[in-house]
């Protein structure tokens, strides 16, 4: 049965898709399809002291003072204010006492939670009949269907793991009798223990494929004792979000999701377009596997081993790994001498042996001699050593690690591709050099060079690419360098904004519009 929702989209099914989103109208690159609040969340145990338990709410920013939190007096849980205290014991009272033991049953926390939350609306009684098959109350929640016909994939998984979900089940099952959550007027039985415990098992081997891992741009930061603002994100909770699951995979995906959890909306979701779609397209969205950071045999073994599929995207197809010259070579031949053309180390041969070629995506010539493989070999390990080293001395001792990142540019220039990763790496450590020496218009040139080499591997419109323009906007702005930060601020304020929107779900975006006042 097909299903409509917002004006954007409508849920279709087929036995070869599954139930898959397709466009209702033609839709634009950055537009927002829909927004969707999860069923229920779990915030991961390092995030307790920092984010609300139930909103998930940052709870100790440096950049705003915070409201006094609440906290459970029982549990020490923390909550952003009494009324999110209130809203949590519908199912924290079920919760509380045995936290300990539900926190270690890892994706059964998740699963336990979709149960409280179903029960929430119900009796004990109710929730007893309910199990045993009484017809669903008017206050039951009506979501709770969603949840429930999500694929579990029963059938794909390992009897050895399904013998160990059964026993979280049972585990959980126990926790809610003892807790009263199944109580009515005599002691549950058996049968009706037992039923739960099924349930609970069913939702486990759905949030295999289902859980959403919700994110966050703050950390905490153990020498300001606060959260802080980070350029990448983090995991603070595992969310259920029933109509995004209904979107297919892609390797290349059409659309991107982001999280908005600063405001205390409870990990509100919304997806956003990345590129045009014409009327009846299918919208895919991405598990994780991407075909620009992971190589073709990467990406087939996780969609394999979570979600039980083989990807038909046109990536998969055919076997591509996306722009392979982040990891690049020069090609050592006559007819590119002096010039910078990529190079690619491949093996041939059958599974037995393997012999590696540097194989020029210009010339094409290929080069198998042991004394060139060995010799570049060497020079990439020697770079790769002064990386690591580098690395643990920027932050205290900066004018060492710049001596050793400039041998390191000077080595990898000479055998490396421009666009080569390793190169990257080795201008963006300059970058935090010169930064902590005070020196932010050196810094700012070095991170400008990463971002373009960040480019190369991920694409102009890439998040990544967008994430490395913040970093040399932010050294642009205290090198009082107005001009160039405006034009590198427009870019990245671009490629946030289309992935993110605004700053509810990207702080960064707000510290960019005010670098530019």
């Amino acid at each position: 049965q097909n299903l409509e929702f917002h004006d954007s989209l409508v849920i279709q099914c087929s036995p070869e898709c599954g139930r898959y989103a397709v466009a209702k109208r033609p839709l634009v690159k950055g537009e927002i399809l829909y927004k969707e609040l999860p069923y229920c969340t779990v915030l991961l145990r390092h995030c307790w002291p920092y984010f609300c338990y139930h909103c998930l709410a940052p709870l100790a920013l440096a950049t705003k003072p915070q409201p006094q939190s609440v906290c459970c007096n029982d549990c020490g849980i923390r909550f952003c204010d009494a009324d999110c205290c209130r809203r949590a014991s519908d199912y924290h009272r079920f919760e509380c006492a045995d936290l300990d033991l539900i926190e270690s049953t890892g994706i059964g926390h998740l699963a336990y939670r979709i149960l409280l939350t179903a029960c929430s609306s119900l009796s004990p009684s109710g929730a007893s009949q309910w199990l045993a098959g009484a017809p669903v109350p008017r206050c039951f929640p009506a979501d709770y269907s969603a949840v429930d016909g999500l694929c579990d994939n029963a059938e794909h998984h390992q009897l050895d793991d399904v013998a160990k979900y059964r026993q979280v089940a049972r585990q959980l099952a126990g926790v809610a009798v003892s807790r009263g959550l199944l109580a009515g007027p005599d002691r549950p039985s058996d049968r009706l223990t037992e039923l739960f415990a099924s349930q609970l098992l069913r939702h486990v081997m759905q949030l295999i494929c289902n859980a959403h891992a919700i994110l966050s741009h703050y950390e905490f930061n153990s020498a300001e004792n606060c959260l802080t603002l980070q350029l990448g994100e983090q995991r603070i909770a595992s969310g259920v979000y029933p109509l995004t699951s209904c979107l297919n995979h892609s390797c290349q995906p059409s659309v991107a999701s982001t999280f908005s959890t600063l405001t205390g909306n409870c990990g509100l979701l919304t997806v956003r377009t990345l590129t045009d779609l014409a009327a009846g397209k299918q919208v895919y969205n991405c598990y994780g596997p991407h075909y620009l950071r992971h190589e073709w045999s990467e990406r087939r073994q996780s969609l394999a081993e979570q979600y039980f599929f083989e990807c038909q995207c046109p990536h998969c197809v055919s076997r591509d790994s996306g722009n392979q010259r982040h990891r690049a070579l020069r090609c050592p031949g006559e007819a590119c001498r002096g010039t910078d053309q990529p190079a690619l180390l491949t093996w041939t041969g059958d599974d037995l042996r393997q012999e590696p070629r540097l194989v020029c995506l210009s010339c094409r010539s290929a080069f198998s001699d042991p004394t060139l493989l060995a010799s570049l070999a060497s020079k990439l390990d020697a770079a790769n050593s002064q990386l690591t080293q580098a690395a643990l001395l920027a932050e205290d001792r900066p004018a060492e690690a710049l001596a050793l990142l400039r041998n390191c540019q000077a080595r990898l220039t000479a055998c490396a591709h421009s666009g080569n990763s390793r190169l990257g790496r080795c201008h963006d450590l300059q970058a935090k050099c010169f930064s902590r020496l005070g020196k932010h218009r050196q810094a700012a040139g070095h991170a400008i060079r990463s971002a373009t080499i960040v480019k190369v591997q991920f694409g102009g419109e890439s998040v990544e690419y967008g994430k490395e323009l913040f970093k040399a906007s932010e050294l642009l702005a205290l090198a009082g360098e107005r001009d160039r930060l405006q034009q590198t601020a427009d870019i990245c304020l671009r490629l946030l904004r289309l992935y993110y929107g605004n700053a509810d779900s990207c702080p960064l975006i707000s510290e960019l519009e005010v670098m530019l006042l």
